[in-house]
């Protein structure tokens, strides 16, 4: 099962930079087109056996980011899971 799960996640995951990707990114990214090819060639990196952790620590790092800012208060601390994302995100951004 957890096998299953993991390629669930990672399938959700990497659809995120593929159809509609340019368009989603697009007041995010400098050059979104090119921010998604980097992000959907970059995710291969991480193993398959990490996406679901890295999906449930996303949602909850999300979730307490947008309390935090709404409450004006500073980020949390990322989860160790979000770090290799994280780390391939900053990359993309910046090419």
């Amino acid at each position: 099962m957890p096998r299953l799960i993991n390629k669930c996640a990672a399938n959700q995951l990497r659809s995120a930079y593929g159809d509609g990707c340019k368009e989603r990114f697009a007041s995010s990214a400098r050059n979104s087109e090119k921010f998604c090819a980097c992000m959907f060639d970059r995710i291969k990196e991480i193993p398959e056996e990490n996406f679901f952790e890295i999906g449930l620590a996303m949602a909850d790092y999300l979730s307490e980011a947008a309390t935090a800012k709404e409450r004006g208060l500073p980020a949390p601390a990322q989860p160790a899971a979000l770090n290799q994302f994280s780390a391939i995100d900053a990359s993309c951004k910046k090419e």
